[in-house]
Parts: structure tokens; sequence; C-alpha cells
């Protein structure tokens, strides 16, 4: 089980090519559903020819349209934040996958962890990442430059047998 035995640095660039993903599907339909019924609200109030309510709901349906994009600017801005609070240098971390689950050890601080294969929910693939989300919405990475084209392509289909109901995003 050692063939995506992977290591690296958890830094700013991992979390910002990752940030997109730290919003569930759910979430961001639901606020754009939000969007469009704000939009439906200011025609509706356009109709009526009330124009207070028309920037009223004018204003929300733009807000909810920018819901996402504003939700990852800050959870990433806030955890940005944290890290340049909390230490200097950036964490690093190794994964490997055991019959139990994904093993995960921060070698930075040898503190080691098994996350059980039920317990993931999600996963991501960007351009240096294999992005691995939680029930809890806790992630971890694997880091594509460790592994071989091969695997690389192997990655999320042993991965999805491991976990039945996983989703793969995109």
């Amino acid at each position: 089980m050692d063939q995506y035995r992977t290591s690296g640095v958890l830094d700013e660039d991992a979390y910002r090519e990752t940030s997109w993903f730290w919003i569930s599907r759910k979430r961001i339909w639901f606020i754009r559903i939000f969007a469009v019924i704000m939009g439906l609200f200011a025609i509706l109030m356009m109709i009526v020819r009330d124009y207070l309510y028309v920037v009223l709901f004018l204003i929300f349906t733009v807000l909810f349209a920018m819901g996402p994009w504003l939700l990852r600017k800050l959870s990433l801005h806030r955890t940005l934040k944290r890290i340049h609070e909390v230490r200097a240098e950036p964490v690093r971390i190794e994964t490997f996958f055991t019959v139990e689950g994904i093993s995960l050890c921060n070698l930075s601080s040898e503190v080691r962890a098994v996350l059980p294969y039920e317990n993931i929910r999600a996963a991501a693939e960007t351009e240096h990442y294999f992005f691995l989300n939680t029930k809890a919405n806790q992630f971890t990475l694997v880091f594509k430059n460790c592994l071989t084209p091969e695997q690389q392509e192997s990655f999320l289909p042993f991965l999805k047998e491991k976990c039945p109901r996983l989703k793969i995003m995109r």
C-alpha cells in the first residue's frame, strides 16, 4: 500500500491553490439559489414600482452572487493570518495509505494520525495536489510531484475504491 506515499510542504501556495475546495458545493449552490431569488424579488419590486426595495434586493443579489468568492477570500485570509501568528516556518507533512486509512505525519512535530477511509467525503485534483476533504471539513493533501504519471492517473480510482461514497469535485 506504499505506492502513494508522498511528502511535501503545506505552505501559503498550497493553501491558495486548494482554497476553492474549502467551501462545500452544497453551500455554493445554496448561495447561488439565494442570489437568483433576490434577483427575482428585485424584478418583482420593479414591476410593483417600489424602487427602494429594488435597490435593496439588487444589493442582496450582488452580495449573494459574490458570496462564494467572498467566503473563499475571507477563509484564505483568516487561515494565512493564523499561520503567520503561530509559526514562521511551513509544515512538512507526509501522507501514505494503509489498510485502515490515510496515515498522516507532521514531519515538523512528529505527530501522527490515521484518517479512516469512511471519513473522506470528497476529493479534488489541482495542478500540484490531490485535495482530500473529510466529513468534519478537515483536509489533507497528496503531493503530485512525489507520484509518477501512472500513479497520478490511478490515484482517484484507487481512492474511489476505498471510499465508495467519495465525491470528486471539479
